[in-house]
């Protein structure tokens, strides 16, 4: 949030004070949500203040799990210590990991091997998200799994987009990052 208002006083002058800033309790695809409601709202008509406020009352209904192809990153980034990041290595630990309320990245639950944490997420998708809604999956270099998953929620009705996670979470999280953004309201 401190990036975007620095952004913000630069370039207010050259857009006349009309940049605004929302936070959408997402990040990378998961934002894919609030921006197709802004854009809509835009061609509607809508001022930039109903926009926002649009945003602001729909951020927590935006659903964000994750689960990463290695702890290291984890511990890397302060998240996990090193003693936590050896055991749950060994034992294939693969957290599933979410977003809160408050915008925070917590731990929904860990699970032994990736293909159980998979079928987690594709659980979650199932039981929480709008039937026939659009599923975002995103991912840091594991496509044919991407893929894969895409394959399962679309025959379940769904409309899936994938895209790669940006650059910056994907540091945090590390290659084989797969992650899933749904509307569950």
């Amino acid at each position: 949030a401190n990036n975007a208002l620095v952004a913000r006083n630069i370039l207010k002058e050259t857009f006349e004070n009309k940049i605004e800033i929302a936070d959408p309790l997402t990040g990378s695809v998961g934002i894919y949500f609030a921006i197709k409601e802004a854009v809509k709202m835009r061609e509607n008509g809508n001022t930039i203040e109903e926009i926002v406020a649009a945003i602001d009352k729909n951020k927590l209904n935006v659903a964000s799990f994750f689960t990463i192809g290695s702890l290291d990153h984890l511990r890397r980034g302060g998240r996990l210590s090193t003693i936590s990041a050896i055991l749950g290595s060994l034992l294939h630990i693969n957290p599933i990991i979410t977003v809160s309320d408050s915008g925070n990245l917590v731990e929904y639950g860990k699970y032994r091997g990736r293909k159980k944490a998979i079928k987690c997420l594709i659980s979650l998708i199932f039981e929480n998200a709008i039937p026939g809604s659009t599923i975002c999956i995103g991912h840091t270099n594991c496509v044919p799994e991407a893929l894969e998953l895409k394959a399962i929620i679309e025959a379940e009705g769904f409309n899936v987009d994938m895209d790669y996670i940006d650059h910056t979470m994907g540091s945090h999280c590390g290659p084989k990052t797969i992650a899933i953004f749904y509307r569950n309201n």
